[in-house]
């Protein structure tokens, strides 16, 4: 329904916004705060984490896509729709979750002295 559509377009909005915020506190704790810059620099295991948040937010771009065309048909009031398409946004956020979990456990490892 047109409620439900909405909130899946708040939603993903939010979610860029939060990567945004998470990128920039990222970007602070690697030259201002934490071990250095060279720590991270040489430990595998962060390039390991940069490479999946730059791979879960490309993976974010086609649901984020969607989600847009979706928000221009609620504002003509059209039906909220995603057709066949909804199944594959859906694996693609299954995707992105993984993602997701696996990097805390990446900076826990990095923390803990792991790939240094």
């Amino acid at each position: 329904d047109q409620e439900r559509a909405r909130q899946l377009v708040n939603i993903d909005l939010a979610y860029w916004v939060a990567l945004a915020l998470v990128l920039v506190s990222g970007v602070i704790r690697l030259t201002s705060l934490g071990k250095g810059t060279p720590f991270y620099a040489e430990n595998p295991l962060f390039h390991a984490k940069m490479g999946l948040f730059v791979g879960v937010a490309v993976l974010s771009l086609y649901p984020s896509l969607k989600l847009a065309r979706l928000r221009g048909r609620l504002r003509h009031r059209a039906a909220p729709d995603l057709g066949a398409r909804a199944s594959r946004v859906a694996a693609v956020m299954r995707v992105q979750i993984g993602g997701l979990i696996l990097i805390p456990l990446l900076a826990v490892l990095m923390g803990r002295g792991f790939g240094y």
